[in-house]
C-alpha cells in the first residue's frame, strides 16, 4: 500500500531573494552549497531533525529539495546559517514514520518516484520545470517499515560517500594528467 507524501511531511518554499536584506545577500544557499551537501560524507543520525518552522535559516539536518534539479539532500554543518531562497524547498517531517535518508533515496533515485516527478513536470511551460508544492505533496511513497527504511537510507548514504570519493579521484586524475600534458608541451 502506498501513502501520499503529505501524510509524512510539510513542504515550504524558501524566501524570495528580493525580500532579503542587502547585508544577508552574501549568505544565500546556492547551487554550489547544494552540490557539496549532496556529495558529502553522510551526517550521523544524532543531528538529524532540527528544523524550526517559519525560519529561512538552515540548520544541520534540514532536508531540502533543489527545485530546479528535482533532487533532495540533508543540510551539512558547513551550510548552517545560510538563507534558503525560492529555488529550494524545506521538507519538515511531521512524524517519525519516514526516515530522512530513505526519503532522500526515494526522491533522488527511486524509479517509481522519478516517473511520478516526470508526470508532474509534463506540460510545465518554463525552461526550468518546477513541480508545484501541492503536486509534490501528492506523490506516493511505498509503505516500508521504519527499520527497512533506515537500512536503505544508510546504504544510500554510503553510496553517496563512495560516489564522492570516485568523483574526487577523477578530478585528481584529470588535474595530474593535464599537468603532465602541460609539462610535455613546454619548449625544450
Amino acid at each position: 500500500m502506498k501513502k501520499k507524501l503529505k501524510d509524512f511531511v510539510e513542504i515550504t518554499q524558501g524566501i524570495n531573494s528580493s525580500r532579503i536584506r542587502n547585508e544577508d545577500r552574501g549568505n544565500l544557499y546556492d547551487q554550489r552549497d547544494f552540490e557539496k551537501d549532496l556529495l558529502r560524507t553522510p551526517l550521523p543520525n544524532n543531528i538529524l531533525g532540527r528544523e524550526q518552522k517559519g525560519d529561512f535559516t538552515l540548520r544541520a539536518g534540514d532536508v531540502i529539495i533543489n527545485n530546479m534539479k528535482q533532487q533532495a539532500t540533508i543540510v551539512s554543518p558547513e551550510s548552517v546559517g545560510k538563507i534558503l531562497t525560492m529555488n529550494f524547498l524545506r521538507v519538515e517531517f511531521l512524524n517519525d514514520k519516514l526516515d530522512k535518508r530513505f526519503f532522500i533515496y526515494l526522491f533522488n533515485e527511486n524509479r517509481q518516484m522519478k516517473r511520478q516527478k516526470e508526470r508532474e513536470t509534463q506540460g510545465v511551460s518554463s525552461f526550468v520545470q518546477k513541480i508545484p508544492i501541492n503536486n509534490l505533496k501528492q506523490l506516493t511513497i511505498p509503505e516500508v517499515s521504519i527499520e527497512k527504511q533506515q537500512k536503505i537510507g544508510q546504504a544510500y548514504a554510503e553510496l553517496l560517500a563512495v560516489r564522492k570519493k570516485y568523483l574526487d579521484l577523477i578530478k585528481y586524475n584529470d588535474q595530474m594528467t593535464l599537468e603532465i600534458l602541460e609539462q610535455s608541451t613546454k619548449e625544450e
